[in-house]
């Protein structure tokens, strides 16, 4: 499909693939806020008049101006809505997405990450269930081997390693979590990936931005993955990179993790209660299997569902860009 996909500040992989799989030009814009220049280049490149557009919605002032040209130049509009773009969680977040939040009605298709969202954006934004499709994130490169949790090497068995790989946002609770690891009586340890100084506080260490295949390799030789966050409506792109390689996961008691995760994941509602999870991972040596298994067999359902749901979206395309 000929047309362009837009994002501005930070480009996320979501967004890569979307366009990979789409054929669209991606055009990433990585100025910091005001973005007055990525305004304006926006309004630049929406001039050629592209058939499909597709915006990575983390950011309404780049909605606003696809929607408002939306009717000029011709084109299909298609966001990919974030979560934040419903539920803010900073003053900087209110200001880039909330007042723009109803210019989603113009568009013809709004992309949603999970179904309790989408529940709630179909009943507050009236987006209809034609306007609203759920689509998960697709798997990491690499991904989709067999089960299975890292052995102890030759010189015996090391301390339990947790990965917390960070965003650097808002609603993660990074700090919370080295007090409580570092206070921990048993054999832990922590590491911290994303936009930190790199360092060790005690049992964490921070390894700070890594390349994405030396990531995921970190990720796969954990024990276990952490990903926490304050808000509900939000799966944390280590969610599905946890379920895709079959780690074991600890993540928010939320009504969007429960839905998705079910029995496959271990709930807390807040690093205080991580210590309780500690303890039973050293008195149950076998639940880290079991979750492992667990989140192996969610794998193959939310495959499954992933393929029907580009699907549907290839479909709706064709729909949306029939002549009428």
């Amino acid at each position: 499909m000929p047309g362009l996909a837009l994002a501005w500040h930070k480009l996320h992989r979501r967004t890569r693939w979307l366009a990979e799989l789409l054929g669209l030009k991606l055009i990433h814009m990585p100025e910091p806020p005001p973005y007055i220049r990525s305004a304006l280049r926006t309004i630049r490149v929406l001039c050629g008049k592209p058939g499909l557009l597709l915006v990575q919605g983390t950011h309404g002032p780049l909605l606003l101006l696809a929607a408002s040209l939306k009717r000029l130049m011709g084109y299909t509009l298609v966001v990919d809505a974030h979560s934040g773009m419903f539920i803010p969680f900073g003053w900087k977040s209110y200001l880039l997405t909330l007042p723009f939040r109803g210019f989603l009605k113009r568009a013809d298709l709004v992309i949603l990450h999970e179904p309790t969202i989408a529940d709630e954006a179909v009943k507050d934004l009236v987006l209809g269930r034609g306007k609203a499709l759920v689509l998960y994130d697709p798997p990491p490169p690499g991904a989709l081997g067999p089960a299975g949790t890292p052995e102890g090497g030759p010189e015996g068995p090391r301390p339990l390693r947790l990965i917390f790989p960070s965003g650097g946002l808002p609603d993660e609770p990074v700090r919370e979590l080295v007090e409580v690891v570092n206070g921990y009586g048993g054999q832990v340890e922590l590491i911290i990936t994303g936009p930190h100084e790199p360092r060790r506080e005690g049992r964490a260490f921070f390894t700070g931005y890594l390349p994405y295949g030396e990531y995921l390799g970190l990720l796969r030789s954990s024990d276990a993955v952490l990903a926490l966050t304050k808000l509900e409506y939000t799966v944390l792109g280590a969610c599905w990179e946890a379920l895709y390689y079959a780690k074991p996961l600890i993540t928010s008691r939320t009504k969007a993790l429960r839905r998705i995760f079910g029995k496959a994941a271990i709930y807390i509602r807040g690093p205080d209660e991580l210590p309780d999870v500690l303890r039973r991972l050293e008195t149950e040596p076998g639940l880290l299997g079991e979750k492992a298994r667990l989140m192996e067999e969610l794998r193959d359902k939310i495959l499954a569902e992933h393929e029907h749901q580009v699907r549907a979206l290839l479909s709706l395309l064709a729909s949306l860009r029939r002549p009428r």
